[in-house]
Order: structure tokens, then sequence, then C-alpha cells
């Protein structure tokens, strides 16, 4: 198999730093902190966060092991993502996730994962991948 794609090791990287960010935050502030004053929406947030830590670093073992599943379930995530931060008005989350999908998107990624059914010339070395 051919070199794993930089950006899938940056987006793999990504998830891991999250969840880890996360996981750490749920930690060591537990039920110090609140993240708004509506109690139900703290419980909302605190599944959210237990929920998405196992699921980014399944996500990142996937996408690491080049997984077809993985690219798939991350273009989702980044969608989903997209839309919370375009009605939290969270600009600079907003462009990376664009940005994630695009490179995703670009053909020698997807064929790398197998998402695509023509050759697709490589850009860096114009050869069929």
């Amino acid at each position: 198999m051919s070199k794993r794609p930089t950006v899938i090791t940056i987006v793999a990287g990504l998830n891991i730093f999250t969840a880890l960010v996360a996981l750490l935050v749920l930690i060591l502030l537990g039920s110090h902190y609140t993240f708004s004053e509506n109690p139900l929406l703290n419980e909302i947030y605190t599944m959210y966060f237990t929920i998405m830590i196992p699921v980014s670093l399944f996500v990142a073992y996937g996408l690491l092991k080049v997984r077809s599943w993985a690219w798939t379930v991350t273009i989702v995530l980044q969608i989903v993502s997209g839309v919370g931060n375009t009605v939290s008005l969270n600009i600079f989350a907003l462009v990376m996730n664009l940005l994630i999908i695009y490179y995703l998107t670009r053909p020698s990624v997807k064929a790398f994962f197998k998402k695509t059914e023509e050759p697709v010339l490589d850009e860096k070395v114009n050869r069929i991948a």
C-alpha cells in the first residue's frame, strides 16, 4: 500500500488531541464546572462529550489504519460539527471543518480510501494511484 496522505495523519491527530482535551476537561472539572445555567443542557453537554471521546479515538484509529468507514464517518462528523459551528458562529472551527472536508474529498485522498472507482492521477508524482 502507498504512503498515507499527510492530511489523514493530521486529521487523525486532531481527533486524538480533541478527545484527550475533552477527557481532561471532564476529569479535571467534573461536576465542579457547568457549561450553562440550565442543568439539562449541562447533562446534554456531558453526555455528548462522553460519547464523542471514544468515537473520536475510534475514528482516528480507522483513519490511521486507512479504513473506508473512517473516511465516511469523518465527513459526516465534520458536516454535523460545521452546522453546529455555524449556529454558534464559531468561525475558526467552521473553517477547520470546511478545510478537512475539502482535503478528504480530494481525488488522491478518496482513491487512497477506495472511495472512487476510476484511476486517479496522483498530484505529487504524476502517476496512477
